[in-house]
């Protein structure tokens, strides 16, 4: 089965309280076209159930280090065309994660080295800083809209890893590609819980924001097998117990 536009508008309306986004200022972190999913569809889904309600409904493509994109290749990116960036998107403002602008970024914590030593299982002793785009703080809901994939770095691709390294400083993302070789690609992929996915979700812990996930699972066709909406923060703690 194929889920449609409606089926995700659905799924968005049960998973998502109102009270997340009502009145409320909102940021969409999205991929870039280095990970295959229905985007454009989603992304129009997000502006009709919750755009229409929230104060703001802005836009931000996490590239990690990958290039940075223009706006103009980002509606692209959204199909979004010049009529609906005029009309039902009008009120949107889009942006692109760019890592290597020190003036972007605002440090909120480190990793000390006592952390590190562990999480590593002593692999690794050092203090890591953990920086994000400080962009995020002008919005009172940060919502995460990407598919979930196997991932030779952290285990699986999705979630948190939206904002590190999506969205992220140089050094907490170069750290942790680090771990991710010492243990090799073996230990890694394909499995959920990896100490590198424990180093991104120690950093969102530093994020004083509600963080909600619209996740999806990509069928080899590139149409949209699954769907699924949940706080972030909740859904790790969970796990984590």
């Amino acid at each position: 089965m194929t889920l449609s536009e409606d089926n995700v508008k659905e799924i968005i309306e049960r998973g998502t309280p109102a009270s997340l986004y009502e009145k409320k200022r909102v940021l969409v972190l999205t991929p870039d076209a280095t990970r295959s999913c229905p985007l454009p569809m989603t992304v129009r889904a997000v502006r009709e159930m919750i755009g229409k309600r929230a104060a703001r409904l802005d836009f931000m493509v996490v590239v990690g280090t990958h290039p940075p994109l223009s706006e103009q290749k980002i509606l692209e990116l959204y199909g979004i065309t010049p009529q609906d960036r005029r009309g039902k998107f009008g009120r949107s403002e889009f942006f692109c994660h760019r890592w290597d602008l020190p003036e972007t970024l605002l440090q909120i914590g480190h990793l000390s080295e006592q952390e590190v030593e562990i999480i590593s299982g002593g692999l690794l002793r050092e203090k890591v800083s953990i920086d994000i785009n400080r962009k995020v703080y002008d919005y009172d809901l940060i919502l995460i809209l990407g598919p979930v994939f196997p991932h030779e770095v952290v285990g699986f691709s999705g979630g948190a890893k939206y904002l590190f390294p999506g969205i992220s400083g140089g050094e907490l993302l170069h750290f942790f590609h680090w771990l991710s070789a010492v243990m090799t690609c073996k230990e890694i992929i394909g499995k959920k819980e990896t100490p590198v996915r424990e180093v991104i979700h120690k950093a969102m812990e530093k994020i004083n924001l509600p963080i909600h996930c619209l996740a999806m699972v990509v069928k080899p066709d590139a149409g949209l097998g699954g769907f699924f909406a949940g706080d972030v923060k909740e859904a790790w703690s969970a796990a984590a117990d």
